[in-house]
């Protein structure tokens, strides 16, 4: 079946899953932080097309090409200024807050699923769920953490729908970025989420050699 994204998930403010004064706090602190360093420069060249930083592809509906799209387009380096020196207990939730405000959804243009590089995101100011879901997990692994990218299905309100989404787990356990509208859940997948597949290094290598 093509792979038809979502124009957008729905689900809670991450403050209000974090819960508590000591999380808001942790998350007004980090978006501060990244707010504040948006448009730094860290030293690395990113590639560079014709009209802006970073990369872009058309990816097609194959999981060898969504593999390819996310060894290719999953760059630390491109967003390491952004992220502070100790990011702190409640980072993941920063950084799906930052993706949110900094990025607005739009739909890719006809005859071609849009991925782009962290930088070219950026640049840009909006892309679609592949886009939110590459540029949440760069920013986390930049700052050590373990993150990919997930694909799957996901509830839109009238029927379910092809979606990408970060996951990972960091010193407080597992979680999900839900980077289109700044949610972060914990511990499980929320109902309405089915996963597919994640795209890890390890099941990329696999698929290339079937």
């Amino acid at each position: 079946m093509p792979y038809k994204k979502t124009r957008r998930a729905s689900g809670p403010h991450p403050a209000v899953i974090i819960g508590g004064a000591i999380g808001v706090v942790g998350v007004v602190t980090g978006v501060w932080w990244l707010a504040t360093r948006k448009g730094a420069s860290n030293g690395v060249v990113p590639a560079v097309s014709s009209d802006g930083p970073g990369t872009w592809l058309c990816v097609g509906s194959t999981v060898a090409s969504r593999c390819d799209a996310i060894l290719t387009l999953i760059r630390p380096d491109e967003v390491r200024h952004l992220v502070p020196p100790q990011p702190g207990s409640f980072f993941v939730e920063a950084v799906a807050e930052y993706v949110h405000a900094n990025v607005r959804f739009v739909d890719d243009p006809p005859l071609c699923d849009l991925w782009c590089s962290p930088a070219r995101t950026l640049w840009r100011g909006q892309g679609d769920c592949d886009d939110h879901a590459v540029l949440s997990t760069s920013l986390i692994r930049a700052a050590a953490i373990s993150a990919n990218v997930a694909v799957g299905r996901v509830w839109t309100g009238s029927g379910m729908a092809g979606h990408a989404w970060c996951e990972g787990v960091d010193a407080r356990g597992w979680f999900l970025v839900e980077g289109t509208n700044g949610a972060v859940h914990r511990g499980c997948r929320p109902a309405g989420y089915e996963l597919e597949y994640v795209l890890t290094e390890n099941f990329c290598r696999r698929v290339a050699a079937a």
